[in-house]
Formats: structure tokens, sequence, C-alpha cells
């Protein structure tokens, strides 16, 4: 399932990898948070920062109008706060540093907070501004398209409704990558640059190119940190898949826990698609690979499918219900899928087109792309 639309609104919070207890004293050189919060009287109130590759979380139990967070950071880091369960409206979000802080919470309507303005905030403040316009665009979308499933319209009109907001939405998307590039070239020195670059929807549908272009607007001073090595993973991990490469080596199990490596099947034209049995797109395209299964698999031609599901009979129930006749691998990790982490998969359905020599010949063919590349290479009988 692509993660943009409804899907990158929820990845918005940040999927924690792994969970770490800050400090309860703040170490030499760390961060000191000092806080009043108004709105909750009881309960939790949370601190989430990245901290390399993983989330931390502190949280302090409400007891008056003050609250103290400590720790230390690898470098600076985009942070939350909220109390009980993260809601839309109600966290703030801002630009954590080792220094001394100073916050005015408003649990019930985070917009009212305040944080101290430090340079990295006051950056952050108007990259935020600059796309505030499309970011309450965006959430009226994702609002309409919540309303499909009970507003009693048939499924047909339901995707046609959806795909339609699903456009402007993109069209949103691309519109605030063009702004984010007018951003990283007037703040090429800040760290808040590479945290725009590395959160963008470039880096679900990734833009060699524009990665690239943007990479190398920062200067020194923006590229020590998480953010900015995290573009530049993605961009060496997407040269390393551009067209012309071979495709990296990899074995999993099938269905009938049998050991199946992609270079075993080298010797015919391979689509290579990675996809998962609760991914709604997946299953809408997969009746598309069997027609196009069905017309070229006398002609050298094979599918290998990567489910990204972690439970097992979920996968076969969807591999007999869509009549997926070819070889099926996954290592039934979902998400944390090693392979997909090999292929830099972002969002599903995804897939490579391989030669017969393993080598990359085309990317994320869907619909009639897919035919229409296939009659390309193998020819019209």
């Amino acid at each position: 399932m692509k993660r943009n639309f409804i899907a990158i609104c929820v990845l918005g919070y940040i999927a924690l990898t792994s969970c770490q207890h800050a400090p309860n004293n703040a170490p030499k050189g760390g961060y000191i948070i000092t806080g009043i919060i108004t709105g909750a009287d009881t309960g939790w109130i949370y601190l989430q920062h990245a901290d390399t590759s993983s989330s931390v979380i502190d949280s302090i139990r409400i007891n008056g109008k003050e609250f103290t967070f400590t720790g230390k950071l690898s470098g600076p880091s985009f942070a939350y706060i909220w109390v009980g369960q993260m809601e839309r409206g109600k966290f703030l979000s801002f630009f954590l540093t080792d220094t001394d802080m100073n916050i005015e919470f408003y649990a019930d309507s985070a917009t009212k907070s305040k944080v101290t303005p430090t340079p990295e905030e006051n950056v952050y403040n108007e990259y935020s501004k600059l796309l505030l316009p499309n970011k309450d665009k965006m959430n009226v979308l994702i609002e309409e398209a919540g309303k499909l499933s009970a507003n009693g319209q048939s499924e047909d009109r339901k995707k046609e409704i959806y795909d339609s907001l699903g456009k402007i939405y993109i069209g949103l998307q691309n519109d605030n990558i063009n702004l984010m590039g007018s951003f990283v070239k007037n703040h090429p020195n800040s760290v808040v640059s590479a945290w725009a670059i590395a959160t963008s929807s470039l880096m679900y549908e990734p833009d060699l190119n524009k990665l690239k272009e943007l990479y190398s607007q920062l200067t020194q001073s923006a590229l020590n940190n998480q953010y900015a090595n995290r573009v530049k993973k993605l961009i060496e991990m997407n040269e390393r898949l551009a067209v012309g490469s071979i495709a990296p080596d990899f074995t999993a199990n099938d269905t009938m826990d049998k050991p199946v490596s992609l270079s075993s099947l080298r010797g015919k034209y391979l689509l290579l698609d990675f996809w998962a049995s609760w991914c709604h797109p997946c299953r809408e395209e997969n009746p598309n690979i069997v027609e196009n299964y069905k017309k070229f698999k006398d002609r050298n031609f094979t599918i290998l499918q990567v489910s990204l599901d972690d439970n097992k009979n979920n996968w076969l129930k969807a591999i007999h219900d869509d009549e997926l006749t070819w070889t099926q691998v996954s290592d039934l990790k979902g998400w944390s899928s090693n392979i997909a982490a090999l292929y830099g998969i972002q969002s599903i359905p995804s897939n490579f087109l391989l030669d017969p020599s393993g080598k990359i010949i085309a990317h994320n063919l869907r619909a009639e792309a897919l035919q229409d590349t296939l009659l390309r290479v193998l020819g019209n009988k």
C-alpha cells in the first residue's frame, strides 16, 4: 500500500522501531526541558524524539502544572510532546537540541503551545508556515476519504471518489516538494532542511535525481545528522537498484517452507513483485498481473512475488483467492522484512522487471504500463 494519502499521514506520527527511556538527570551537555501544562490534570505526558535509527520515548506522570524532561541527543532531533493518546491537533511538534528549553503546552489544543525560539525551532516554524496551506487542504481530503466507508455509496463509486481525492492529494504533495526545494535552497546550512528532505514524500516514492539535487545543496553543517544520513543511504540504495543494475540476490521460503533464491530463476524475464494480503491496492493490481502472466508465461517470462505479510494463513488465503499460480515467498516479517529492506521498499505494490541475466530493466510497472513494457520486451503474438 502506498505510504502516501491516508497511510502517509499515519506514518507522519513516526512508527517506533525501538523504545528507550531517557535518563532522569540531564547528562553534561544534554537538554533540559522545563514546561507548564494546561488542559490536563491527570495521566502521563510523553516526549518522543528520534535517535539515529530508533525512537526514544520518555514519560512523566502529571503532578501539578510543571514538568521536566532531561536527556542527551546524538544530534538535533524532531520531537513530539503529548498527553495520553497521540491525536491530531493535540500533540506539539518541535526541534529538540541539547540546550535548556521552555515549553508552554496546551494538551487540549497544541496549536496554542509555545516553545523556546532556538535557531532550529525558528527555521522549523518557517518551514511549517510555508506548508500550512497545503497541509490544511490535505487534512480535508483525509477526512473526506475517511467518510467514504459510511456514506452508502457503491464500491465502484467509492473507488472513483477515492481515486479522485488521491490525485488531488498527490498534486499537493508535488507542490510541497517544490516548496521544499525552495526552502532547502534558502536554508542549506540547517538540519531542518535535511529533516525536510528525509521526511518528504520523495522518501516513499523516490525520485533519485530530485533527491540527489536536494542533498547536494546541503552544506557540511547540515550533513552531520541522522536525517542527512537517511537521505544519503536512500540515494545509495536507489543507485544500486537503478535500471541497468543487477538485482540483489536473496533467499526466502515459499509457501511450502522450501528456500527459493532470486538467482535460481535467472534465464527468464522476471517480474519481482512486492505485495501483501492486507494491501488493497496490491489486491486490486493482482488481476492485472494474473492477466499478464497468462499472456506472457510461454514467452520466457515468469513472476516471483514477495509478500510483506506476517500471518501465513492470511498470505496463503490471498494467494488462493487471487489465483496466483507462480512462485511466492515471504519471510513473514511484515514491514520488517529483510527483503523489503534490501530493495528499499517504502510502499506496496512495488515491482522490478528483470531480464534473463538478472539485470533491472524497469521499475514500478502497473496497470497498462506492465503489459505495454512486456509487449515491447517480449513481443506480440
